[in-house]
C-alpha cells in the first residue's frame, strides 16, 4: 500500500482516481462522482453539498466558494472563474463576464452591457446601449432608436423635428427626398415637381402645361397665343411679323430670303425673275410688264422710255450698249445681234435691216 506501507495481497488494493496511488481498499470513499478517492482529498462542493475529489472543484474568484468545476464559468474580460450568481451575460455581445463588471441602460428594460458597449443619445443625454442606438440620415446625429421615424419614401429614418411633411400628399420625407414649388412655396415630394423647360423655374408638375408645337413643359404664362391660328405656345415657338409687328408661328410665316426677317405669308410675296420668296415691301413692281415684280437688285429702267422693267425685260443694244425694253430693239438680218431701229441700216439692194458694221 502507497499510503501505509503495508504488503497485503494484490487484491486488496485500488487505486486514487486523484493521487493515482494504490493503496488499501478501505481508505478510499467513492466520490459523488463515481470516482475511487482517498478521504483525505475529498472535498465538499459548498453549492451542491456533493462530495468530490478535490481536483474536481474550483474556487470562485469573487467569493472564495469552492465548488464543482462544472458549475463555473469564465468571465470574458478577467479570465476569472465565477458562480452562476456571480455572472450575467452582456445583452449586446452575448459575453458572460463578472455582474459587477455589466450596466445597466437608461432605456427600460435596463438591459445590461459592458462599459464599451454603451453610447449617449444626443437627443436625450441618456446612456444606451449601442444597438439602442442609430443614425439619424440628416444629422447623422446618434440617437435612440425609438426616436427615429421612417421616410415614408425611402424608409430611410430620421428625428421628427428634421423630417418634412409633403404639402400634396401630406406623407414625412427626408430634406433630400423633397423639393419646394417655387411658384407656391410649398415643400413637396421632390418627385412631384419638375423645371419649366423656357425658364427652369422648379414648380409643381401639376401647374405645368405641355405647348402644343414643341411639346415642351411650361407655365402657363410662358405661353403666348399665335395672332392667326389663335394657338396657345410656347412663346419661343412665335416670330414677330416685320411688317405688321403681329405675333405668329413660324409656321404660318416665312423667312423672308433677301433680308431674312420673318413675315407673315399675307406679308411676303414672290419675285418673278429669281422666284425668291420675300417680304413684299421689298418688291419692285414692272411698268412694262406690270403684272410682273422682282426685288430691286433684279429690275433696271429703260433708256430710251424711262420704264423700270424686270433684267429680263430689258436687254442691251448691240450698237450703242444702251439697256432698253427688249420689245423695242429689232434684230439684224444678217446675224443674232440685235439694236434700236435708228441705229439700224437698210440695205439699199434686200430692204434687210443691218448693223452699221
Amino acid at each position: 500500500c502507497e499510503r501505509t506501507g503495508r504488503r497485503v495481497p494484490v487484491d486488496c488494493l485500488s487505486q486514487c482516481a486523484v493521487t493515482r496511488l494504490k493503496v488499501l481498499s478501505h481508505l478510499l470513499e467513492k466520490s459523488s462522482t463515481g470516482r475511487n478517492v482517498l478521504r483525505d482529498r475529498i472535498v465538499v462542493c459548498e453549492v451542491s453539498g456533493r462530495r468530490v475529489g478535490d481536483d474536481e472543484v474550483e474556487r470562485s474568484a469573487v467569493s472564495g466558494t469552492v465548488a464543482v468545476r462544472s458549475m463555473f464559468k469564465r468571465c470574458w474580460k478577467t479570465g476569472a472563474l465565477l458562480l452562476p450568481e456571480e455572472s450575467a451575460v452582456s445583452d449586446l455581445s452575448g459575453v458572460v463576464v463578472r455582474k459587477d463588471l455589466l450596466a445597466a441602460s437608461d432605456k427600460p428594460p435596463h438591459r445590461l452591457g459592458l462599459p464599451g458597449e454603451f453610447a449617449t443619445c444626443d437627443a436625450t443625454g441618456r446612456r444606451l446601449l449601442r444597438d439602442e442606438l442609430d443614425l439619424s440620415a440628416v444629422s447623422a446625429c446618434r440617437v435612440d432608436r425609438d426616436l427615429l421615424r421612417p421616410s415614408a419614401k425611402s424608409g430611410r429614418r430620421a428625428l421628427a423635428e428634421e423630417m418634412v411633411i409633403c404639402a400634396e400628399s401630406g406623407v414625412e420625407l427626408l430634406p433630400d427626398e423633397s423639393a419646394r414649388c417655387e411658384l407656391t412655396d410649398r415643400r413637396v415630394d421632390k418627385t412631384l415637381v419638375r423645371p419649366s423647360d423656357v425658364s427652369g423655374t422648379v414648380v409643381l408638375s401639376s401647374l405645368l402645361v405641355v405647348c402644343p408645337i414643341t411639346q415642351m413643359h411650361v407655365l402657363a404664362h410662358e405661353m403666348e397665343r399665335c395672332a392667326v391660328t389663335g394657338t396657345i405656345a410656347v412663346a419661343s415657338a412665335l416670330e414677330s411679323c416685320s411688317a405688321t409687328g403681329v405675333r405668329a408661328l413660324r409656321s404660318e410665316m416665312i423667312r423672308c430670303n433677301g433680308s431674312g426677317v420673318w413675315v407673315l405669308r399675307s406679308e411676303s410675296g414672290t419675285s418673278d425673275y429669281s422666284g425668291k420668296r420675300v417680304d413684299r415691301r421689298l418688291l419692285v413692281r414692272s411698268e412694262i410688264a406690270p403684272d410682273r415684280q422682282g426685288l430691286s437688285e433684279e429690275v433696271g429702267t429703260c433708256e430710251v422710255t424711262g420704264r423700270v422693267g424686270l433684267l429680263d425685260e430689258l436687254a442691251r443694244s448691240d450698237v450703242s450698249g444702251r439697256l432698253v425694253d427688249r420689245g423695242l430693239l429689232r434684230r439684224s438680218a444678217a446675224s443674232e445681234a440685235v439694236a434700236l431701229p435708228g441705229e439700224l441700216i437698210t440695205c439699199a439692194e434686200s430692204g434687210a435691216e443691218l448693223l452699221p458694221t
